[in-house]
């Protein structure tokens, strides 16, 4: 099973209650729920876990950014990247945590093809289930979502924000 990686607000290069490190955490346990309800690969799983800990970390501001996860990939990666080995990454999946952190923030239909598509996909879908935080249920674009399971985990979203 995962281990857990534990962050805080010095984690991050702005202090955010949008995309901070409360956000960051239910991001962490979305992605762990939904590889459980979906029957994923450990390994899998694993990649998005480690791509949620640092998805949001560079963020410079709250407002529209398709950059924050390439500066993420360059700033953070590098420091996280042991933790990451000792929770039972391998250095081969690198790769693909870079690659889901890289492009979560960009326009998904500009994704190139990559082996590492579905670590993308979940960390995406974790990401827009926290969308709850804006508003509910309503704030989510259920045409985002990748994986059919994920859109039936909307209430269980809504539980781990009040949790927060």
């Amino acid at each position: 099973m995962l281990g857990h990686l534990t962050i805080n607000e010095y984690d991050f290069d702005t202090v955010s209650h949008l995309h901070g490190w409360e956000h960051t955490e239910r991001v962490m346990k979305l992605v762990q729920h939904l590889g459980k309800v979906g029957n994923l690969p450990e390994p899998l799983v694993l990649e998005a876990y480690c791509a949620a800990v640092i998805h949001d970390m560079a963020r410079k501001h709250d407002g529209y950014c398709d950059m924050h996860g390439q500066w993420a990939v360059e700033t953070k990666l590098p420091v996280w990247k042991e933790r990451f080995f000792e929770v039972g990454l391998l250095p081969e999946q690198l790769e693909a945590v870079a690659f889901a952190v890289d492009w979560h923030c960009k326009d998904f239909k500009t994704v190139p093809d990559s082996p590492h598509l579905t670590t993308l996909m979940l960390l995406h879908d974790a990401d827009a289930l926290d969308r709850v935080r804006f508003g509910g249920p309503e704030s989510i674009r259920l045409d985002y979502l990748h994986f059919e399971s994920t859109q039936e985990q909307i209430p269980f979203a809504e539980k781990l924000l009040w949790k927060y």
